[in-house]
């Protein structure tokens, strides 16, 4: 799984079983991450906290560290959701729904969790039941909404 190649650290991953593609996908990121680093084993080992000043970890560090993985990994109108002043929970769905992340139909079937045979809106069992369709498309989610707004 792992060994000391002249003073220098090597990762030899093997499996039981043969992966599929989207696992294959997923073992050559870690993998690319993995060679990111170089161990040495003539080297001190330490921690150190990319973020922070001297590399030690503080809160602040860590603020500043999401705030930076925030901006560059999101979406730019994500951002806006954490501005309103709705609470935590509604917050934190609209978050989820503006990345395409609640937990949908849809989204399941790209985690392999359900079959693509359950593809469709339980309300209507017309459409996909994808994060749009389920907020704003779908006529039996529409007609709730209508008598929640009116």
């Amino acid at each position: 799984m792992r060994y000391w190649l002249e003073d220098v650290w090597h990762w030899n991953l093997n499996w039981i079983r043969p992966l599929r593609a989207r696992e294959n996908l997923m073992l050559h990121r870690l993998m690319f991450v993995l060679n990111l680093v170089v161990i040495y084993r003539t080297n001190e080992d330490k921690l150190i906290w990319e973020w922070g000043k001297e590399g030690e970890y503080t809160i602040n560090s860590f603020m500043f560290s999401l705030d930076k993985r925030i901006f560059v990994e999101t979406k730019p109108y994500a951002i806006d959701a954490w501005k309103s002043f709705c609470p935590l929970k509604t917050e934190m769905t609209l978050w989820l729904a503006l990345n395409e992340d609640l937990c949908t139909r849809a989204f399941l079937i790209r985690r392999y969790i359900l079959s693509p045979q359950d593809d469709y809106c339980p309300f209507c069992e017309h459409h996909s039941e994808t994060v749009s369709h389920i907020l704003m498309h779908c006529p039996v989610v529409w007609k709730l909404w209508n008598k929640i707004v009116a």
